[in-house]
Parts: C-alpha cells; sequence; structure tokens
C-alpha cells in the first residue's frame, strides 16, 4: 500500500511530515510536557513568563528546548527578589536584534536605561537621601520589590517614592514632594502586589496615593500598565490644543515628554475640543490659557497650602472644571510666579518670558536673589545677553525651591535702555563723557584726595543700593570707613 504523504503542523508551531509524524510526537512529547510544566512552576511562582513554542531568535529552528526556556528561580527568597537575579526573558524583537548581531534599539530599550531628566535625577536622590535620613533616625523600614530591584524604606513613603529610589520610571503630572497627594491626573499608574486575604492580588492602581506596605510588589513596566497610561494620556490630550509651536512651555513641557514616551501615535478624537478665550492675564506677571490645562490641581494646592492665600480654586463641576481666581479677581498673589515653574502644562506662564526664546537657546546660571536678606538661590537666565527670566533654584535649607514675585520678576532693571553701561566723566563745560573704567577711577581718587585736604573726610558721603549684594555693600563701607575715613554712609531703597 503506498503510504500517502501529507504535511502536518506540529503544536510547536514547526512542520513535519507524515512519514515523520510518530517520531517527531515520540521526541517532542516529553520536551513539552517538562517545558509546559516548568512554564506552569515558574507563572504560579510570580515570576517571568517561559516562552514555549518557537523560538524567538531563530522562528525556523521549531520548538524550544527546555534547556533554551527561561530557568526556574532558585531557592529561598520571595519570587520577585529571585527573578532581580535573572535575567529579562528575550522579547522577541529584541532577541531576534541581538541574535543577528545588530544593536538594541532605544525603542526596545526600557526608559530605565536611558538618559534620565534632571527632574527624574533630582527625585530619584531625593527620594533616597529622605530613606537614608529616615532610617538613621531609626524609623521603621518596610522591605519592597520595584521592578526586580529590592527597596528599603521608611513606613508612610508613597509607592511612587519608593519608585524612584529604586530608578523606575514613573509618568506622572499632578503629584509634587511638597504638595498633598490628591491623584488628580491619574497618570502614575502602575501594578501593584499585595498579600490580601491570605492570597497575593495585583491591581492597576496610582502610586501617587499608595502608601508602601511590607512585602509589596510593584511592577511599571508591564504591558497592562503601558496601555492604562497610554489611555490615560489620550484622555488628557482630547482637549488640549495643538499650541506646542507657540507655547512657552514647548521644549521643557512634561506633557510633550511624557507623550512621546508613553503616549499614543495618533489621537482618535474627532469631536469638537473645549475652546477658552486664549491668553488672559490674570496678574501682572501670570497669563491663564485654560484650554491648555489638565487639571492636575498643581497650583490651588500651591495657593492653599505654601502660599496659604488660596487665590487659585478649581471652577464648576465635571467636564466644565477650570482653573481661575474667585468671582474673576486677579490674581493677588506675593508669590505667584511659583505656580509658573510647577505647571506641568502650559497653562499658567510669564508675561515678562512671554515669547522672549526657547529653552535650547538659553544660559542659566546659579546664584542669589538680592532683592533681600533671605539669600534666595535662583537660577538666572539670559539669552543673547538680555535677562529673560529667574527660576528659582532648590535650597532645602533657605527657600527650598520658591521665590518671592519681587525676586523672581523685579530683576529686569539690568534690560534697561537708561542703565549706564560705561562710565561718564563730567567735563568743565558740564557734559558726560564716555571714559574707561581706570580713566574713571582716577577721576575719582583725585576728586576725594581733594575734598578731603579742603573740607575733611566727613564731607564726603557714601550711598549704596539694595540691589548691590551683602559683599559688595560691605566692602563699599569698608572703603569709605578705611580709605575715605567718614562714617557717611546710606543706601537707596530699589523697588
Amino acid at each position: 500500500m503506498a503510504r500517502k504523504d501529507k504535511t502536518e503542523t506540529s503544536s510547536d508551531g514547526g512542520e513535519i511530515s507524515g512519514a515523520q509524524t510518530s517520531a517527531a510526537e515520540q521526541a517532542n512529547a516529553p520536551k513539552e510536557s517538562t517545558a509546559q510544566q516548568a512554564a506552569q512552576q515558574v507563572i504560579a511562582e510570580g515570576s517571568a513568563t517561559v516562552n514555549v513554542g518557537v523560538n524567538p531568535a531563530n522562528p525556523a529552528s521549531g520548538a524550544t528546548k527546555p534547556s533554551e526556556a527561561a530557568p526556574a528561580p532558585p531557592s529561598g527568597g520571595t519570587p520577585e527578589v529571585q527573578k532581580a537575579a535573572q535575567p529579562e526573558p528575550n522579547k522577541p524583537a529584541v532577541a531576534s536584534t541581538q541574535a543577528e548581531g545588530g544593536a538594541k534599539t532605544t525603542a526596545d530599550a526600557p526608559r530605565s536605561e536611558r538618559d534620565r531628566t534632571p527632574q527624574e535625577k533630582a527625585d530619584a536622590a531625593k527620594a533616597s537621601a529622605n530613606a537614608e535620613t529616615a532610617k538613621a533616625a531609626g524609623a521603621e523600614m518596610l522591605k519592597l520589590v520595584v521592578d526586580g530591584v529590592s527597596v528599603e524604606v521608611p513606613k508612610g513613603t508613597l509607592v511612587i517614592e519608593a519608585a524612584f529610589q529604586a530608578g523606575a520610571d514613573i509618568p506622572y503630572f499632578c503629584y509634587h514632594p511638597r504638595l498633598t497627594s490628591v491623584g488628580a491626573c491619574r497618570m502614575c499608574l502602575a501594578s501593584v502586589e499585595l498579600e490580601m486575604f491570605g492570597q497575593r492580588r495585583a491591581s492597576i492602581m496610582t502610586c501617587c496615593t499608595v502608601p508602601c506596605a511590607e512585602g509589596m510588589v510593584i511592577k511599571t513596566n508591564t504591558p497592562d500598565v503601558k496601555k492604562a497610561q497610554n489611555g490615560i494620556l489620550e484622555f488628557l490630550l482630547a482637549n488640549h490644543p495643538l499650541d506646542c509651536p507657540i507655547c512657552d512651555r514647548g521644549g521643557e513641557c512634561p506633557l510633550q515628554n511624557m507623550t512621546i514616551a508613553y503616549g499614543p501615535p495618533t489621537s482618535r478624537y474627532i469631536e469638537e475640543k473645549r475652546h477658552f478665550p486664549k491668553a488672559m492675564p490674570i496678574s501682572d506677571y501670570v497669563v491663564l490659557d485654560r484650554e491648555r490645562c489638565i487639571q492636575c490641581m498643581r497650583c490651588t494646592r500651591f495657593c492653599e497650602e505654601i502660599s496659604g492665600d488660596g487665590q487659585l480654586t478649581i471652577l464648576n463641576r465635571g467636564a466644565s472644571s477650570e482653573i481661575g481666581t474667585f468671582f474673576g479677581h486677579d490674581f493677588s498673589s506675593n508669590f505667584s510666579g511659583n505656580t509658573i515653574e510647577i505647571c506641568p502644562v502650559g497653562a499658567l506662564t510669564s508675561r515678562t518670558y512671554r515669547f522672549a526664546g526657547r529653552p535650547w537657546e538659553i544660559k542659566s546660571t546659579d546664584s542669589v536673589c538680592s532683592k533681600c536678606g533671605n539669600g534666595c538661590n535662583i537660577a538666572v537666565q539670559s539669552r543673547l545677553g538680555d535677562l529673560v527670566r529667574i527660576n528659582g533654584r532648590t535650597n532645602e535649607d533657605v527657600n527650598e525651591e520658591w521665590t518671592c514675585d519681587r525676586g523672581k520678576f523685579g530683576q529686569y532693571y539690568v534690560n534697561a535702555k537708561e542703565r549706564l553701561v560705561q562710565p561718564l566723566i563730567r567735563d568743565d563745560q558740564g557734559r558726560l563723557i564716555e571714559s574707561s573704567w581706570d580713566q574713571a577711577l582716577i577721576a575719582i581718587q583725585k576728586k576725594i584726595e581733594s575734598l578731603k585736604a579742603d573740607h575733611g573726610p566727613d564731607s564726603i558721603a557714601g550711598i549704596a543700593s539694595t540691589r548691590c549684594t551683602v559683599e559688595d555693600n560691605y566692602l563699599f563701607g569698608r572703603l569709605m570707613r578705611t580709605l575715605v575715613g567718614t562714617n557717611n554712609l546710606d543706601h537707596q531703597m530699589s523697588a
């Protein structure tokens, strides 16, 4: 009897002929059984999933051998801690690229392997410092696992802060370490696994509102988490205008960064967006654009918790919610400029910085505010030699990261056209003539010596400025007392 030649597909995806079916089944059966048992065991223990079937590095090779499958976790410790010591399971795209000798692309690499932003680095450093301080003070510490990394945090620490300490990337808009948590933006989602009623259960939660617990397992990079974050961003962008080319936040906007990293590539929203009057000034320094607002409530919480004046609030309810002032009054706060800095979008912008330049065009210089004796740390930012903006700089012992409006907006006299940029000497006819610094200093020396010889040192007085630094005024006082020999000193108040 002639043998009927036919082709069948094996359970692992490879093709075998009818003549080889029985032999292949006998050879593959124990291997598949062993691999499936190993996979079920690993999945039950909460570790990585074992790929059973086609070898992703070489699909033509057929079934993955048991030796090629991900190894079972070693004995001892929790499954997540065991997983941390193992290499991550191969993703098909990455495994194929690496097997062919290609380089691993940025898109395939997790965000933790890429360069972190200064804010992310600051968040991680602050979280680690807080944990070390609490541990040194004898606080109760909790052990948990974040993306396979074991961390120890003081009791009461939020999940998002533990994630920062572990080096994980958590997108967020409403969270701020100096403000209370409200979970308004819903962006900082992660899978949080806890033991409840004798079983370990995992749920997707907002990391900024959930405190850490002993034995908690947090996963920030799972497909379900990424899908949820993608959906949240799509909702946030539904009413957001495409103002990036004309928005002062462009280039340093967290919403831009998060959309590129976590958001959808296109929008499915075809309905009419919400519309409000654009660029509405609410004070001498702040411009409000309600179309760009994502209702993260950072500004309202700052006004309630930091400045204490409660000037900004959420008006209306539901889909009609918007940021504004009570009864449409002016935003009359001495610290209004800080709301511009903490706004994660371009909803609150500076009237003085409006259209002054892009972040990559700006040179930032660390300095100290000269408006009072507090010594607030600031960053003086200039473009093409002109002062364009002053932002607060973090110093926990002085100003944390805040600045008053006088220090933030009261420095623009340096750009005044009337400001002297060259020494002037009055000639015999009363005209002011430009001169060099050497000529000016020699003229001052001769005049002081002449007045001292004719009328005594007390005929001379010195006037300093509050716009000068403490060091400048100290040296000016020494100059008048030691070289001139007079105590006739005064200062001129600056606005």
